[in-house]
Parts: structure tokens; C-alpha cells; sequence
């Protein structure tokens, strides 16, 4: 028999199921599956801790915030609706005033949003508040204009005083200027509130203000715009006169009216008004001086002459062309060695070869860009950088059979039918797009993926043609490095080339070293032991010459110096302090203790036997 039969068991509010006691999550009075112990809204997982219930459902703390979020308290705004049972409530609105927001002045209590000044109703404090005669409050500003109404006032209005009939009043307003307020001009007198721009109205004074032709004050922008250059011409006058008949000859190239002489600004293209010299593509206004003619007849500023006629045009070249397109004459010396095309005189690269085009001008085995500098040419007629002619012809190229690099390289000449079988040993039998991923750099051959070698600038080598450039070691992945000039490397060869260049460590090293052979072009920055140049990481300075490290030691003990434990002698070598006070000190110190020094067959002995060491 069942021992659960006949029991109620519970179940799950959110998928309907039993749920047993080991695995319940309580919340709300129910019992949830551990799966189903999530969130309504975001299907958070929830705990004991996070979890909120609500209408029956359990939600994260954030959700429940959101389905109920908490109310805050009414705020009356309305101070009125809540009136006093004694009567005296706050004297602007009549409304109760309570202790929280009560502001006292004198025996009247007013509500802090009421207490303002009556006047301009500006929020203020006990500190600025005054009482008026009436009873109410004010701010200071306010209290003087109500308790003083016979303070006498500003006139703005400055022609309301008539000037005298003897003399002439302000030329804007008409009205009398008084000593204390004139603004002297040519014209006349101003108000100091009259003296402004007659265009855009800016106050002025005497260093902003500018006397037109008209008789008016302008500022200097205004001024400029009408009066200067570009603006309207000497008279102020900008009216157009129509050109009839042979006056069609001289009028303006912009407006088509009448030139006069007094407004005339002559170009190639014909004659203009002041006003109307303006920039044909931007509209700048110009003077007779910062304009230029164009083509077309047209005049410009210099920014907008040289976008459309001068250095800053843009240029027609599309991109590399097909050198092959013109094809030079079977004999020309014009003709390219490579590619048979016409070389013109701007794309020409000059070997003892002949003439190449620029694009052409490469090495004829790693197809590396040449230049002047760089170009070998080779018994074969073809150009090599250096690294393949070494190989070719050079030093490197012993171990190979002479009768090859004497003789032409057999290209392009191999039947159809063995040209699989021989592309397993010549890589560029089989060719490739130059410039395609599977272009192998080294030798221009099509690269297969079952020989592929990637180096880290991404491109394709054949497994036998990626080795090192000076070296000529087979590489992998491991040990390849991409030198600056596009090529590979061996880690070693790489770190020669490229890499930092440091002082050996051990002294007996330093010693071999052979420092005689860099020769600086000053013979005072040379060595004077060994005559060689001396660097700034090595250099051992005295009081006008260099030592290397290495020659830095007393002439007499051979004992290492260094800067700061280096003496000149009177013979100009360097000493130790102690050989130094030997040899040149006064006398008396020469004779005090000695017994301790050696002689001079004694240090020479010395130094021969560290030298050997």
C-alpha cells in the first residue's frame, strides 16, 4: 500500500507539478521546483534573500520595484486650501502655516513659497526682507522705489529736451547734448547713448568708431563692407547704370553695367566694379591686388586658381598603366628590356643593360624593387639586387657549377608535357599572377597548398624557397623573421642585420677586440692610444681628449681609469692618482712612503702580464 495515498500533496504554482520536500524552495506561502525558482519578468534565478512575491508570483528586487513601485506622499501646492480656525493664517495667501515651514517677520507668519517681495515677487530671506509703512514685505531694491517715489529719475528718452535753436542737437534724436554725455564727431554732437553703428546698432566709442563718406558713424566691420574694399564704391553708391551702345565695350563682366572710372578694376577678361570683383567659384569679395585670372576668362582667389588651374587640381592618373599598351620599336633604346613596351623619358630607370620602366626596374629572381643604388647587372643581360647576384655571380656562388652562371637562364624554354615534373625542382616553371596571394615572392612561382610556408607579413613561399636571404638556411615558422626590406630571415642573420648592437660581456673579450679600424675624419676625436674612433658608449673623457674603455689605463701601473679616477700628466698621458703625484707632485711629496710604489721595469711588468691575460 502506498503510504502517500490518500495525502494531499503540493504542487508547483508555476509548472502544476508535484513537489517533494528535497527539492521545495518556499515563497509566499507555496513551494516552487528549483528550475522553476526564477523571476516572472527576467527569468532570474532567485534565492531566499532575492526573492519578492506579489498577486501570487515571485520577482527579483528590480522587477518587483517596477510592478509595484512605492508612493510617495501627496504634496499641496495650494496653501490656501487649509485656512486657520483663529483667523490668522499667512498674510499673502490666508492658508494655516505650520511649524515646518513657518518664516516669521515681526507678529505676521508667512509660508516659505510665500515669502517674497510683493513688489517683483522675487523669493527672499529674513536677512534682505524689510517692512514697508504698509505692512507688507519688500526686498531692499524694492523698498527704496516704494519708500522714495520723489527720487528723481533717469530719462532715457534723451530727445525730449529740445536742443537750442542757436545750436545744432544730436543728429540721431535731435535733442540737446549736455557736456557731461557728448560724443564729438564731424558731423556733430552725440548722446553717448546715441553713439552707435547705423547698421547693426553697436554701442561705440571713439577707438571703434569709424566716420563714413556719408557722414555716419560706423563700426569697423560695417565700415569695411560698405565703404572698403569689395563694398560699394567712393560716392557710396551702388545703382545700376545700363551700357548702351559702345559702352557695351566697357561694362562690367559680372552685372553687365556701366563701368566709370573711379570704379574701375581692370583684368584680362575685361573690366569689373569694385563691388562686383568677387571670386567666381566662393564669392569672396577681392581687391586689385588678391585677385587672379583664370582660363576661362573668369577672375578667382588664390585658394579657389589653385583647385581649379593650379597646383592643387586634381590629377587624371588612374593607376599604373599596361607598359605593353605602346610597344616600342624592335631595336629602339627606348624600348623596355623586360616587357619589349616604349619607355617614355618620366618612367625611365638607365642600366648598361638598356632602358626599363619603373615598374619593370626589379630584381630578375625575388622580383624586389630596385633603384640606383641597389641594381646589379649581370653577365646574362638581366638586373639582380645584391643579395641574388652574390648567389648568381658573386662570393656565394662557389659551390655551385660556374657553367651555369655563365651561360643564360633557360626560361620559358621547356616542352608542355614535362612541365610538372620539372616545376617539383624549379619552382617558377609553373607562373603565377604577380601581385595573387599564391605569387611566391622569392620566385614568382605558383604556390600549391600542399608546399605552402606563410611568413608573418602574410605572404606565400614554396617550402624550398623559403629560406634565409643571407644565409641561404631552409626556415619553418619558428625561426623566419621579416626584415624591413621585405625579405626573410634566419633568427641570426636577422639579429646581425637588424638587431641591437651590444658590448661583449667578459674583459677578455673587449681586449680582442680590434679598435684600430674605424677612423673618425677629425684625427682630435680618435683614440690616442690606438688611434681608432671612440663612441659615446666606450668613451673615457680627460680634459680635451676621448679614450676607449679598453685604452683607458695609467701609463705607468696599467691600472683601469675611469672619468673620474683619471689624471693628465705634464707629458699628456694619463695616470692614476698615486703614479700621477709620483711623477709630477713637488718633491716632498715624492719622497713620502716610497717604499710602497714600484719602479718603472716593475710596471712595465705588470702590464705585460695583464695584456696577456
Amino acid at each position: 500500500m502506498n503510504m502517500t495515498e490518500g495525502i494531499e500533496q503540493e504542487h508547483c504554482p508555476k509548472c502544476e507539478k508535484v513537489v517533494y520536500d528535497a527539492e521545495g524552495f518556499p515563497a509566499g506561502g507555496k513551494r516552487f521546483h528549483k528550475k522553476c525558482f526564477k523571476c516572472k519578468t527576467c527569468d532570474r534565478k532567485l534565492d531566499s534573500t532575492s526573492v519578492r512575491c506579489h498577486e501570487g508570483f515571485i520577482y527579483c528586487r528590480p522587477c518587483h520595484l517596477k510592478v509595484l513601485p512605492n508612493e510617495s506622499p501627496k504634496i499641496y501646492l495650494d496653501t490656501s486650501l487649509i485656512q486657520p480656525e483663529d483667523g490668522k493664517g499667512c498674510p499673502r495667501c490666508g492658508g494655516i502655516v505650520y511649524e515646518a515651514e513657518k518664516v516669521t517677520v515681526k507678529d505676521d507668519v508667512y509660508h516659505k513659497h510665500c515669502f517674497n517681495c510683493k513688489r517683483c515677487t522675487r523669493a527672499i530671506d529674513s536677512l534682505i526682507s524689510c517692512v514697508a509703512p504698509d505692512g507688507d514685505i519688500y526686498c531692499k531694491v524694492c523698498y527704496k522705489v516704494v519708500t522714495r517715489p520723489d527720487r528723481p529719475q533717469i530719462i532715457t528718452d534723451t530727445g525730449m529736451i529740445p536742443a537750442d535753436e542757436d545750436k545744432v542737437g544730436c543728429p540721431r534724436c535731435n535733442g540737446k547734448v549736455f557736456e557731461a554725455e557728448k560724443m564729438n564727431t564731424k558731423r556733430g554732437l552725440y548722446h553717448k547713448r546715441c553713439f552707435n553703428c547705423i547698421k547693426c546698432k553697436n554701442q561705440l566709442d571713439y577707438f571703434k568708431a569709424i566716420e563714413g563718406p556719408d557722414d555716419e558713424v560706423y563700426c569697423r566691420v560695417c565700415y569695411l563692407r560698405h565703404h572698403g574694399p569689395g563694398g560699394k564704391n567712393m560716392y557710396g553708391d551702388k545703382t545700376h547704370v545700363d551700357a548702351v551702345g559702345e559702352e557695351n565695350l566697357q561694362s562690367c563682366g559680372r552685372c553687365k553695367g556701366k563701368v566709370f572710372e573711379t570704379e574701375k578694376i581692370a583684368t584680362k577678361g575685361g573690366w569689373f566694379h569694385k563691388f562686383c570683383l568677387s571670386c567666381n567659384e566662393c564669392k569672396a569679395n577681392m581687391d586689385a591686388s588678391s585677385f587672379f585670372n583664370g582660363s576661362d576668362e573668369e577672375v578667382y582667389c588664390r585658394h579657389c586658381y589653385a583647385v581649379k588651374f593650379g597646383h592643387k587640381k586634381k590629377s587624371d592618373y588612374k593607376g599604373w598603366m599596361d607598359v605593353q599598351a605602346i610597344a616600342g620599336d624592335a631595336g629602339d633604346k627606348n624600348s623596355c628590356i623586360r616587357c619589349k613596351g616604349k619607355v617614355f623619358e618620366a618612367e625611365r630607370m638607365v642600366t648598361r643593360i638598356g632602358s626599363y620602366h619603373r615598374n619593370c626596374y626589379s630584381c630578375i629572381d625575388c622580383s624586389k624593387k630596385l633603384d640606383s643604388v641597389t641594381c646589379c647587372e649581370g653577365p646574362d643581360m638581366e638586373i639582380y639586387c645584391k643579395s641574388c647576384y652574390s648567389f648568381e655571380y658573386g662570393t656565394r656562388c662557389r659551390t655551385k657549377n660556374k657553367a651555369r652562371h655563365l651561360s643564360f637562364r633557360p626560361r620559358n624554354t621547356h616542352k608542355q608535357e614535362d612541365t610538372l615534373a620539372r616545376s617539383t625542382v624549379e619552382t617558377w616553371v609553373i607562373k603565377a599572377e604577380k601581385g595573387d596571394q599564391d605569387w611566391c615572392p622569392k620566385c614568382e612561382g605558383k604556390v600549391f597548398e600542399a608546399e605552402k610556408m606563410t611568413s608573418a607579413a602574410g605572404l606565400w613561399y614554396h617550402r624550398n624557397c623559403f629560406r634565409c636571404v643571407e644565409c641561404t638556411r631552409l626556415l619553418d615558422s619558428l625561426v623566419a623573421c621579416d626584415g624591413p626590406d621585405y625579405s626573410i630571415y634566419c633568427n641570426k642573420c636577422y639579429s646581425v642585420k637588424y638587431g641591437p648592437q651590444i658590448r661583449p660581456a667578459a674583459d677578455i673579450d673587449v681586449k680582442l677586440l680590434d679598435l684600430t679600424s674605424l677612423k673618425n675624419e677629425d684625427p682630435e676625436k680618435n683614440c690616442p692610444r690606438c688611434g681608432g674612433d671612440v663612441f659615446k658608449v666606450e668613451a673615457v673623457n680627460t680634459k680635451n681628449r676621448s679614450y676607449h674603455k679598453k685604452c683607458a689605463t695609467c701609463a705607468s701601473c696599467a691600472k683601469q681609469l675611469e672619468s673620474s679616477t683619471t689624471c693628465l700628466g705634464q707629458d699628456k698621458e694619463i695616470y692614476c692618482k698615486g703614479c700621477n703625484s709620483r711623477k709630477f707632485a713637488s718633491a716632498g711629496f715624492r719622497g713620502t712612503g716610497c717604499s710602497t710604489w714600484v719602479d718603472n721595469e716593475a710596471g712595465n711588468t705588470l702590464r705585460h702580464s695583464f695584456q696577456a691575460f
